[in-house]
């Protein structure tokens, strides 16, 4: 308990850090000012590549704030009126209908659907916002009502010529859909004509108009894609926008609501879940940049499952050879085979970041495929030249160098996860900093490997104290990292880790291991996460990440449908084959086998506590994040490469495995 109430002390010392280096925003208009004006043109489906053809686009993204968006709604892509009704409700919704335009029937019963999702989206939050701040929202035609229609499907149609002749306080919407609606084939001829149409648009309006150019949507068919977002706003220069808490340029289409509010003098409403976007100091970049952020995250997509599938299956191939080793079947020949292939495995987690300091997404798949299978046998051979003098020492030299790098990436601001094969993807918009999952899965099993070991090697010298300290000081380490908001900002990662490291320092002391007393630590862990996310709540919407957002709904209230989508997330998750197969195969075959087992992991000082740790993590990371049981599988992946990379699984494969009953 003293070591999770220090690093529940040093967490909450981290937590302020953020606020010192983000900037702050541009000051809001207030709408008793005449010149009060906004209008948001959608344009569904604008991707940076077209600005290739639209010089005149390139010269307004060239002086307006610019942010890399992603418009992921509730499926994996967004359909136009999907994006439409999610920038009206900060929030994801599925409209159920195709194309822009949606009939008074539709709205209502996409308001109604929303409600009842798990997101509990409120379709005419937005406008219900503006109009209590006084303001007049026009739509020019049926296509852009559902960007302003309030909660009782009243908006105002007003042609885009007397929108231009208005002095009101007003908020006008605009949907330009020729390139959603266009013909692929044609899509450089139809993006040079729209130039001219939005250029003439904006034309028109006073230079104090507050102007969003956003694509809302991806296309009709197809894969989604980063959208262009533009934002001319007084006060705010050509930089890039972020998040709140977030590294700079990508930002979600949930976020433009609160932000188009906060600018306009209003406080977003509370079931805004999007979060309000600041300016930032970095300066904008040129549109191919961000034409490149687009196909690196696609590149990502593609390559993110057929990766993620081959080490699963990899990693329930070794459990299987080494089953059959243990069995005598081809005993010899399994042994090796599951030793080479978990060589193999072990060092793919990682170099799926390391990877990430070289442009490989603008390689073909083949150069991809050759780029990891190059890094797998470099690291295989490591893991071989260090078991022939040390297995403990093979047992932990890749986790080590995985936990270390990364450690310091998250320290050097997580830029090797964003768009990762196995990190988060900006396509999907879950976050764009911190702790992924499949991270967290993979530098939680390596940290615990490594204290594990590290301690019971220190302990089994006589050095009792040194050992416990270095485990404690390995785990500690990484729990910060994990769950600090400004570092991994994990909840679900950082009670799932402080509740495996006591674990760990409970086996490596030989205290006795109870349900009761797993339930206490968790407990504590739940309640010490809680305290941090206060303290990050405590420091404002402006600067708090979102554990402290987290916090403050379950302070106020509309954490229900949080927890109820990420309940359903991990139900959905197990539907994942590979990597179910590969949970349930390693379950299966650590009850067959435990005897076995428990004696090896003996023979190793401190191997019993590591995968007591790493027990841990499989399980609870399971629970407590909406990945699922790919946490499980991740864990296994690192934790089965180890161990049989390092021979310490199949050191006893010829003959029978022993005493099944254990």
């Amino acid at each position: 308990m003293l070591v999770a109430a220090g690093v529940a002390a040093l967490l909450a010392v981290l937590a302020p850090a953020v606020s010192a280096v983000s900037p702050p925003s541009a000051p809001a208009l207030t709408v008793t000012d005449n010149h009060v004006r906004a209008v948001v043109i959608a344009v569904p489906d604008l991707r940076w590549s077209d600005l290739a053809y639209m010089p005149k686009l390139r010269a307004f993204a060239g002086t307006a704030a610019v942010g890399d968006l992603s418009v992921k709604t509730v499926e994996s892509r967004a359909d136009c009126a999907d994006g439409l009704l999610t920038f009206n409700a900060g929030d994801r919704v599925d409209s159920g209908v195709g194309g822009c335009s949606m009939t008074p029937a539709q709205l209502k019963k996409a308001r109604v659907n929303a409600r009842g999702s798990v997101f509990d989206a409120h379709v005419g939050a937005l406008g219900d916002a503006l109009r209590s701040a006084g303001l007049v929202t026009s739509a020019v035609d049926t296509r852009s009502i559902p960007l302003l229609v309030d909660s009782t499907g009243d908006v105002t149609v007003t042609p885009f010529r007397s929108i231009v002749r208005s002095n009101a306080p007003e908020v006008d919407a605009i949907v330009d859909d020729d390139l959603y609606v266009g013909r692929p084939d044609q899509r450089p001829v139809t993006a040079g004509l729209l130039d001219g149409e939005i250029h003439d648009q904006v034309a028109e309006l006073a230079p104090q108009t507050t102007v969003f150019i956003a694509g809302l949507s991806d296309a009709p068919a197809g894969h989604a894609h980063l959208h262009v977002l533009l934002v001319r706003h007084q006060g705010w220069s050509h930089v890039e926008l972020a998040r709140p808490g977030t590294h700079p340029p990508y930002v979600s289409l949930i976020d433009l609501a609160p932000t188009l509010l906060h600018l306009l003098g209003r406080a977003p409403p509370a079931d805004l879940a999007g979060r309000v976007l600041r300016p930032t100091a970095t300066p904008a970049r040129d549109w191919t940049a961000y034409a490149d952020q687009d196909r690196h995250a696609q590149a990502a997509r593609s390559t993110s499952k057929p990766l993620r599938y081959t080490l699963a299956i990899a990693a329930l191939a070794v459990i299987l050879l080494l089953v059959l080793a243990g069995r005598g079947v081809g005993a010899r020949l399994s042994g090796a085979a599951a030793t080479w292939l978990a060589r193999l495995l072990v060092g793919v987690p990682v170099f799926a970041f390391m990877v990430q300091l070289l442009p490989w997404w603008r390689s073909g798949g083949l150069a991809v495929a050759g780029m990891f299978a190059g890094a797998a046998v470099a690291f295989a051979a490591v893991t071989a030249a260090t078991a022939r003098r040390a297995a403990v020492v093979a047992l932990v030299i890749v986790p080590g160098f995985t936990a270390v790098v990364l450690l310091a990436d998250q320290l050097a601001g997580s830029r090797l996860q964003i768009s990762s094969a196995l990190g988060d993807n900006p396509l999907i918009g879950g976050r764009f900093h911190g702790m992924g999952n499949i991270d967290f899965a993979v530098f939680a099993t390596c940290a615990l490997l490594c204290a594990g070991v590290a301690g019971g090697a220190l302990v089994s010298r006589g050095r009792r104290t040194l050992g416990l300290a270095a485990a404690a000081a390995i785990g500690g380490v990484a729990l910060v990292v994990d769950g600090a908001p400004p570092l991994g900002d994990d909840a679900g990662g950082a009670v799932t880790l402080l509740t495996a490291v006591v674990l760990m320092l409970a086996v490596l002391t030989g205290v006795r291991v109870t349900w009761q007393r797993v339930l206490v630590v968790l407990v504590v862990a739940v309640a010490l996460v809680v305290l941090v996310g206060v303290a990050d709540h405590a420091r404002g919407a402006a600067a708090q990440t979102h554990l402290g957002r987290f916090v403050g709904q379950l302070m106020h209230g509309g954490a229900g449908a949080e927890v109820r989508r990420r309940l359903i997330a991990v139900g959905r998750s197990f539907g994942n084959v590979p990597m179910t197969l590969l949970a349930a195969g390693a379950a299966a075959a650590s009850v067959a086998c435990r005897g076995f087992l428990r004696r090896r992991a003996a023979q190793f000082a401190g191997l019993p506590a590591a995968l007591a740790g790493v027990a841990t993590v499989a399980i609870l990371g399971t629970l407590f994040n909406d990945s699922g049981v790919v946490i499980a599988a991740f864990a296994l992946i690192v934790a089965v490469g180890a161990l049989a990379g390092a021979g310490l699984l199949a050191a006893a494969a010829p003959g029978p495995m022993p005493d099944q009953a254990g």
